[in-house]
């Protein structure tokens, strides 16, 4: 009976000993979510996704997105929010009369080379659908013979049908 006693104990206080450190950490509050509430940036009115809320006096925005339109990435690591800017590398167009000669001229020689190689293409495709149109006249001539010849006998059938059947002859016309 004593061990239950002494378990019982024990598992009060560490069950309150939780709850007290919790309650120090972590505070519920009530707060206004505010769907009327506009907000802008740099005088442009802007539509958050999640609306912001009020409490106590203040008003309080979703850091996240509202983090992200100003151009800040967040990360929230071991109960710290972190805002990081975002840095893209500047682009910077240079004139064409400021490229070094040597670029204008490697560009020329791509070029060149460019249109030398659509030439070549061109030609070998042009050279092979010949090749392929030599190869079918041959062969769609041959073709053209075997199937002359089933047709003449195809209409030599018919003849002799409708001299067989002369009253289902006008069908055949």
């Amino acid at each position: 009976m004593k061990k239950i006693i002494v378990a019982f104990i024990a598992g009060a206080i560490f069950a309150t000993a939780g709850t007290a450190m919790a309650n120090t950490i972590i505070e519920k509050v009530t707060a206004s979510v505010r769907s009327d509430y506009k907000v802008e940036l740099d005088g442009k009115s802007i539509e958050l996704k999640n609306s912001p809320l009020a409490y106590n006096g203040s008003s309080y925005l979703p850091l996240k997105e509202f983090a992200q339109l100003l151009g800040k990435e967040v990360e929230f690591v071991e109960g710290t929010i972190m805002l990081k800017s975002i840095e893209e590398a500047p682009v910077e167009e240079v004139p064409e009369e400021k490229l070094p000669e040597e670029m204008l001229k490697l560009l020329d020689d791509h070029v060149e080379y460019q249109e030398e190689y659509d030439f070549k293409m061109n030609k070998l495709i042009f050279d092979r659908i010949v090749a392929v149109e030599g190869q079918s006249k041959t062969t769609d001539s041959e073709e053209l013979a075997k199937y002359e010849k089933q047709i003449a006998g195809i209409d030599q059938q018919i003849a002799d049908l409708k001299a067989k059947y002369p009253q289902y002859a006008p069908f055949f016309d």
